[in-house]
């Protein structure tokens, strides 16, 4: 587990990251480099999560090599360091294969919902994790659209199902492979631009990846939590992740109670008009709908309002809101049941239009 959060606007770019780290053996080490400068010149800057390693090569080896032999002051944007940095991975990595990927990423999703369809039941395996997103390189592998069919009961539309299942697994392979944030200055602009991506493998010397937010050249001041950080997200939204999806799921179930009386209901009456269930089925979701829509209103909000006191609280204090956060994080899982690791050790780096990148803290230590 990473913990990792952003603040950006034109008058600095802020990345905090704990530097802890799980290796597949479930061995958890401290002393992982997760922050990179890029350059000077625009300026720009890299963070990292996820998988440290592209292809078997660690990243840290691959981004020292990308700023060595990449002509950076040449690249005049963020955007055009983006794209060279897909394209020298697509140079500098071994080729590996797309259909060898998804069969391996796909094996790994089943082997998680199965467990949790066999705890659960289907219904309910299906309802909380159900997404509605699909990649579009995840699109081209329709070789494996019967992938997901053993796992779906035969009282089941199989076709329905394995659509939702693809999607999905689709929604969740974005917290697989390496997540790559660069953030900076087109060269001549006042203004941050950012692009967080996600990258999978080096197909035939294709890099499978998808692009999970890009902004240019914008004025706002914008807040990020990368990987999984509760507590970050907490603070700067006003709302509990979990709690949302403890409400998500309440309402979720309600439903299926309520429906399950009406059923019952008119078949004791002998009415089994299945267009009135649905008509039913869809003023349940339609009345629901707008707690949701509240809710996402309020996280707004609550951005919008710790973003406008962020743009003029001095830098020294934001980066020391950063690190404390990831220690309370890190704080709250060596309290908790949770197995996932996070590291007390913190490093945060500062970068402006003028001054470039430095570092605030590296492995504990104040700069």
């Amino acid at each position: 587990m990473t913990v990792q959060f952003s603040i950006i606007n034109s008058r600095r770019h802020i990345f905090a990251s704990d530097d802890g780290i799980t290796t597949p053996d479930g061995k958890k080490y401290d002393g992982m480099q997760k922050i990179f400068k890029l350059s000077d010149i625009h300026p720009a800057q890299m963070m990292i999560n996820g998988c440290m390693e592209f292809e078997g090569i660690p990243m840290e080896t691959i981004i020292n090599e990308f700023v060595k032999k990449t002509k950076l002051k040449e690249l005049k944007n963020i955007e055009d360091i983006k794209n060279e940095l897909i394209n020298f991975l697509a140079r500098y990595t071994p080729k590996s294969s797309g259909d060898e990927y998804i069969q391996y990423a796909v094996e790994n999703f089943k082997e998680n919902i199965i467990l949790e369809i066999n705890e659960n039941g289907f219904d309910k395996a299906i309802e909380t994790r159900k997404k509605k997103k699909i990649y579009p390189f995840i699109r081209k592998y329709s070789r494996f659209k019967n992938e997901f069919d053993e796992i779906i009961p035969e009282d089941k539309d199989c076709k329905k199902y394995s659509k939702i299942l693809w999607e999905i697994f689709s929604y969740e392979l974005r917290y697989e492979g390496t997540g790559v944030i660069i953030s900076g200055h087109n060269i001549g602009s006042p203004y941050p631009s950012f692009f967080e991506i996600n990258i999978h493998c080096n197909s035939g010397g294709k890099i499978f990846y998808e692009e999970l937010e890009s902004k240019i050249d914008f004025k706002e001041t914008i807040m990020r939590v990368h990987a999984i950080n509760e507590e970050g997200y907490a603070f700067f939204t006003g709302v509990n992740e979990n709690f949302v999806r403890f409400i998500d799921n309440y309402i979720n179930e309600t439903n299926e109670i309520i429906l399950l009386k009406l059923k019952s209901k008119l078949k004791k009456e002998n009415m089994t008009d299945d267009k009135f269930l649905k008509i039913v089925e869809k003023i349940l979701l339609e009345e629901y709908s707008d707690v949701n829509h509240e809710i996402n209103n309020f996280r707004l909000i609550g951005i919008n309002d710790t973003s406008k006191s962020i743009e003029f609280i001095p830098n020294i204090l934001l980066c020391i809101l950063a690190d404390e956060i990831i220690r309370l994080t890190a704080l709250k899982q060596k309290i908790s049941s949770e197995e996932e690791y996070v590291s007390m050790t913190s490093h945060i780096s500062l970068m402006t239009k003028s001054q470039g990148f430095k570092w605030v803290k590296f492995n504990d230590e104040i700069i």
